[in-house]
């Protein structure tokens, strides 16, 4: 009776093992593709110097995919080009098997120069 009960438990302990390693693999995934986007991002607004309306474009892009990102450029050499742009991704992402409500913001940075 002793062995079946240390059986079970054993395989409850895996299951939530399991479980859990998953649901952290799934949030790396989450992770990686924000990465990625944002980096796309950042190489879009470096293609097109800045342009106001690719900046746009992007921003209304990432609300739709449910991100938050915000754009900086910055003047350098205060010739009155843009010469940086740093994209800041943010995402939320949550341990889905848990079913909490909690999620947990995560912010990408990524910067872009235009070298002259």
């Amino acid at each position: 009776m002793n062995q079946i009960v240390k059986t079970y438990l054993a395989i409850f302990l895996m299951l939530i093992i399991i479980l859990v390693g998953a649901g952290l693999i799934v949030c790396a995934l989450d992770a990686q593709k924000a990465e990625k986007t944002n980096s796309s991002y950042a190489d879009t607004i470096a293609a097109h110097n800045y342009s106001t309306s690719v900046i746009n474009q992007c921003v209304d892009e990432a609300s739709k995919n449910d991100y938050i990102l915000s754009i900086k450029r910055y003047d350098t050499n205060s010739d009155g080009y843009m010469d940086i742009c740093e994209c800041i991704l943010e995402y939320d992402y949550s341990l889905k098997f848990l079913n909490s409500n909690d999620t947990t913001a995560n912010g990408k940075h990524h910067f872009s120069r235009i070298m002259k």
